[in-house]
């Protein structure tokens, strides 16, 4: 059975089991990086928490020898039994007050983004685009996110402008950043340390408090003049996924080319496609105080 008749013969098996007050819609969740993943939302009336089921771990387990029949089972048995636990009143995030304080930033590719773009309010940064979240946590479903869309902008009456101010003080306050060796991150984060230590040129690590949307901290020109007081020279910035960045010193000469490779690399061997920024290299200048793109890689 091909994939997309295995995704219809679930939808029709889930529609049965849950009768009339089941509503299954097939979508293509626009994920980042391009990825768009079939799936199933299932939901019913009042529900406020729909969730999206990925059907491609389920396709493989049919493959191996899982009947329809169980795999339908199994399905809406989480949905019953998960789903009830997770409903949240959702009306106060139509209100721009209460949300306000809980909004942040993070920078994404924008070539490989092109389509998600349209439907979010964002501003560029160098090559790549900032766009908004609202973080989010919950007793019941812990830490989350929800994108920021323009369809929120209209009905919180305002715009990109305010979104970025706001943005700019909650994310600072809420996730400060962290300078690390690479030696203190190896193993918690994004390679190992055969990926990385080949290449022979010392770094270091910027991220976050939470190295969630970390690489965002690249933005906050203080972050980076404090970034450089401390190796005390220029540097160049590895953007090594959504959540981090590398920093290389240029005391030495350094191959921007090389630097772009090892990005290449990395991003290749150890970063999921979706937490994919980029492979451009930035330089920051300590004495101009600027940040500019010292290698430009398009997606």
């Amino acid at each position: 059975m091909e994939y997309t008749e295995f995704i219809e013969k679930v939808k029709l098996g889930l529609e049965e089991k849950g009768g009339d007050t089941l509503q299954v819609t097939m979508t293509n969740l626009i994920k980042t990086n391009r990825n768009k993943e079939p799936s199933l939302a299932l939901s019913k009336a009042g529900e406020t928490v729909v969730p999206v089921i990925y059907l491609r771990p389920h396709y493989e387990e049919y493959k191996k020898g899982k009947t329809l029949e169980h795999i339908v089972d199994e399905i809406y048995y989480i949905y019953c039994t998960q789903n009830r636990k997770k409903q949240i009143d959702m009306s106060f995030f139509k209100d721009y007050e209460k949300v306000k304080d809980h909004i942040a930033f993070k920078l994404e590719n924008r070539e490989k983004n092109s389509e998600m773009l349209q439907k979010v309010p964002h501003r560029q940064y160098l090559d790549l685009e900032i766009v908004y979240y609202y973080r989010m946590e919950h007793e019941s479903i812990g830490k989350g996110s929800i994108l920021v869309q323009n369809t929120h902008l209209s009905y919180w009456n305002v715009g990109e402008e305010e979104l970025f101010r706001n943005s700019m003080k909650n994310t600072a306050k809420l996730f400060p950043y962290e300078f690390l060796s690479l030696q203190e991150i190896i193993g918690e984060s994004f390679c190992s340390a055969s990926e990385i230590e080949e290449h022979r040129i010392p770094m270091y690590v910027l991220t976050d408090s939470e190295r969630y949307f970390g690489a965002s901290v690249i933005v906050y020109n203080k972050v980076l003049e404090e970034v450089a007081e401390r190796i005390g020279s220029d540097f160049y910035i590895l953007p090594s996924s959504i959540h981090e960045c590398m920093i290389v010193p240029a005391l030495l000469y350094v191959d921007c080319r090389e630097l772009h490779e090892m990005v290449h690399e990395i991003n290749g061997a150890c970063v999921a496609e979706e937490e994919i920024l980029g492979e451009s290299v930035y330089l920051y200048r300590r004495e101009l105080k600027t940040i500019e793109i010292a290698w430009e890689s398009h997606a």
